[in-house]
């Protein structure tokens, strides 16, 4: 059997044992793992060398951060803040989640959506904590809410500087800075909007806080040290931070500032070695591995060609521009459920291009959307980094995100169709 055939088995097997809910997401990582390793389909250093992707390092730092502002009762300070803005308001935890999905957008016009994720995941755990709204609630949200978000602006998700570069390498003019917001800004409202209205109905409630963050914020106030803890660690944070705001201009790898940062926190003991690796999540770092691996698989056996090329021959030799933006987002949006999305415009916009040119069609248009199928990263946990990270600790099952994730996969649909031939026509 060939390889793209024994990787399509494997993303089956896999995607089944997530849909039953009775297989551990660690295990299942596992699984990807040694399958791709025992089927020979890659080597053991090939299997191995996810261990250190930038992703994985990333989500790790951010675990041990995370542990360190439970530690020294910042994340729960900021909690406690929320929570006094809103005060007893009527429909207080409306407004807790509309805030929420208001502090994600913004951060997502000048972060990437997966560093977003990450710096606010111990942030949405302290909100739960403070106001009795379920971890579930507050860790999904604020993940579907960083795909919304990363559509906004060139610099969102990697995705979109991908499909700009590749439009100005191809000789053609690029996106401007905030052109993805045509799509990206409509989808954040009316998806926040529909989020807030109906998210008891969308978003599981399924583990609600003891309060233990806030006893323990009381405990370690008798510490003589904790403020200079606090400062240490807020301030190895906001390094950690703006070395991801301006990774791309210093050239400096993010992942190599926070472990060095998270290497001070341990000289400095603002947090002790021990309970920092206690902090980190390990099954949610195994699934990563794990998917990263069936990413990487994937692509590099072809099955997703094979998966692309197979609805790209549905198309007719002149469809009109309805149909092209259908069949490109769907299977642009269905890719991304499985591989990275930034994988899936790599291997969707060169077939988009030489479809543009052989349909004399706007390569723009095309290329627009392609991107926005690959960034409504709504339906599974391993859609993207930011669902992954918050799918173990926030208690959050396969078919969680199959149900919230469809109704903003067909909103987003019914925008993306409406807005790009109006926007960017294909047909001059």
């Amino acid at each position: 059997m060939s390889a793209e055939y024994i990787a399509l088995i494997i993303l089956v097997v896999s995607i089944i044992a997530l849909l039953t809910d009775k297989v551990p997401m660690s295990v299942v990582g596992i699984f990807i793992m040694a399958a791709f390793y025992l089927t020979g389909i890659m080597d053991f250093k090939e299997v191995t060398s996810v261990d250190t992707n930038s992703s994985t390092l990333l989500a790790a730092i951010m675990f041990l951060f995370s542990g360190a502002m439970f530690d020294v009762g910042i994340a729960q300070a900021i909690g406690k803040q929320t929570v006094r803005l809103v005060g007893q308001k009527k429909n207080g935890d409306i407004i807790v989640l509309g805030i929420i999905m208001l502090i994600t957008i913004l951060m997502c016009l000048f972060l990437p959506h997966f560093a977003t994720a990450a710096v606010l995941m111990p942030v949405m755990i302290s909100i739960s904590s403070q106001t009795k709204i379920s971890r579930s609630t507050t860790l999904m949200i604020m993940a579907m809410t960083t795909s919304f978000g990363g559509s906004i602006t060139l610099i969102g998700t990697t995705t979109n500087i991908l499909a700009n570069g590749v439009l100005e390498d191809a000789g053609m003019k690029g996106f401007a800075f905030f052109d993805f917001a045509w799509i990206g800004l409509p989808c954040a409202v009316i998806g926040a909007i529909i989020m807030l209205l109906l998210y008891k109905k969308l978003i599981p409630s399924r583990y609600v806080e003891d309060g233990s963050e806030s006893a323990k914020l009381e405990e370690i106030q008798d510490q003589e040290n904790l403020k200079k803890r606090q400062i240490i660690t807020g301030v190895t944070f906001g390094i950690f931070v703006l070395s991801i705001v301006f990774e791309k201009t210093t050239n400096i790898s993010s992942s190599m500032v926070g472990m060095i940062c998270v290497g001070i926190l341990f000289v400095t003991k603002a947090f002790p070695e021990k309970k920092a690796f206690q902090s980190i999540n390990w099954p949610t770092l195994i699934f990563i591995c794990g998917i990263l691996t069936l990413s990487n698989g994937l692509l590099s056996t072809g099955a997703s060609d094979l998966i692309a090329n197979s609805v790209f021959s549905l198309l007719g030799d002149t469809p009109s521009p309805y149909i092209i933006i259908t069949v490109l987002f769907f299977i642009s949006a269905t890719l991304t459920q499985f591989i990275s999305n930034t994988g899936a415009a790599g291997l969707l916009f060169p077939v988009g291009f030489a479809l543009a040119a052989g349909l004399s069609a706007d390569p723009r248009a095309i290329t627009m959307a392609i991107c926005i199928g690959c960034n409504s990263s709504f339906m599974t946990p391993i859609a993207t980094p930011a669902n992954t990270i918050i799918t173990i600790p926030g208690h959050l099952k396969f078919s969680d995100w199959l149900k919230a994730g469809l109704p903003f996969l067909l909103m987003t649909y019914v925008l993306v169709v409406l807005i790009i031939p109006a926007v960017w026509p294909f047909y001059s």
